[in-house]
């Protein structure tokens, strides 16, 4: 960007956001540039550059639609132990191993840590999704190199922390689990004593979008006043995003396990993480069922969602995981396409997906899908 010195910082709740001018217009033809990172662990989320080419001036925006890490847990156990051939019920003694079980200085061994079963790791999900902290809450379950259950969560308040480390009270002193529930504050603080870096100078920025209205602003006029089209359209982007939250943390259940893991449930913990799944099903359909009601009037009234197609049989672990990965990918492209409908940008106008019957029967899909899930057992 050439001088440094453009550079300038705006405090969000969440997020950083970085922005730095080019006083070198010769240089690529990069005049702005601006990066979201969130505050909790810097992760770059958005970018916008402003790029002069020719006599105008375009801009370019990357936004992540989704992030994903992998928990360990996803792996068949058996992948990582050892081959059979390296294996043997005779242990080679050699005089090192001799000299070790003689010494009179060898004092007790420290105990090997106490791995947890998958059937704590549902009940450590069932007590999370009781808290509310399934929803997409920096909170995580992954397994130590040990096998031991570690949850980790980074939140906003000491009150929040306190409601989770209660919610979890009752897997505070099992061996198997550990529990790790930090504040942003508690979290940037412990990243200052570590860098020991000087203070930041922090200054903001304001960035205005070419108009005020979306896209679809001109559908909503014709049928509602200006603050019934803005309040309308805020609903329907707040009811999207809701129900994608959902398809997450479904997402997030099935991947939680391996197949043998599944299948090595006993019937209690089995029901547990079945009810789960079914929750969210629901909560999916609830929010997808309001979307099309609301969204049909004004853009599709003329269709039925006798039009649908049906969805498959959910009859096995296997085809729930297909139906999981269905929905998540339909809901997905809905949120998208109900984002560039109603959500205010600053690339202006641009085609509403909104309004053709493609759109309407992927709504419609995902709703019954969610439903087919919702009555799994």
């Amino acid at each position: 960007m050439g001088n440094i010195e453009t550079g300038r910082v705006e405090e969000k709740p969440g997020a950083y956001v970085n922005t730095s001018a080019n006083t070198e217009r010769d240089v690529n033809n990069l005049i702005k540039a601006t990066l979201t990172l969130t505050r909790s662990d810097l992760h770059a989320s958005e970018e916008t550059l402003l790029v002069k080419e020719g006599d105008g001036i375009r801009e370019y925006r990357f936004t992540e639609s989704s992030f994903e890490r992998r928990s360990p847990t996803t792996v068949a156990p058996k992948v990582f132990e050892p081959e059979p051939e390296l294996l043997s019920s005779v242990e080679p003694t050699t005089r090192v191993s001799k000299a070790e079980a003689t010494s009179p200085n060898a004092g007790p061994q420290p105990l090997a840590p106490v791995p947890a079963t998958a059937e704590l790791e549902v009940e450590a999900l069932s007590l999370l999704h009781q808290a509310g902290a399934d929803l997409g809450e920096q909170v995580t379950v992954t397994r130590t190199a040990e096998g031991q259950l570690r949850i980790q969560g980074l939140v906003e308040s000491d009150k929040r922390k306190t409601e989770l480390v209660s919610a979890l009270a009752s897997l505070k002193r099992n061996p198997a689990v550990r529990v790790e529930i930090q504040t942003v504050a508690e979290a940037v603080a412990a990243t200052a004593r570590k860098t020991q870096s000087a203070p930041t100078r922090v200054s903001v920025e304001t960035v205005e979008t070419a108009n005020n209205v979306f896209p679809a602003y001109a559908d909503l006029r014709a049928r509602f006043s200006d603050e019934e089209a803005r309040a309308f359209a805020i609903r329907m982007v707040n009811r999207s995003h809701n129900a994608m939250r959902h398809a997450w943390a479904l997402k997030r259940l099935l991947n939680q396990f391996s197949v043998e893991d599944l299948h090595g449930l006993n019937a209690e913990a089995r029901d547990k993480w079945l009810s789960l799944i079914r929750a969210h099903a629901t909560a999916f359909e609830q929010e997808t069922r309001s979307l099309r009601q609301e969204l049909q009037p004004v853009f599709f009234p003329s269709l039925s969602t006798s039009e649908v197609p049906s969805m498959g049989e959910i009859s096995d672990d296997a085809s729930l995981a297909r139906a999981v990965e269905r929905l998540f990918e339909t809901g997905n492209a809905n949120d998208r396409a109900i984002s560039s409908a109603f959500a205010i940008s600053t690339q202006g106008g641009g085609s509403v997906a909104v309004r053709s019957s493609e759109f309407f029967q992927s709504l419609a899909s995902a709703e019954f899908l969610a439903q087919k899930i919702a009555g799994v057992k």
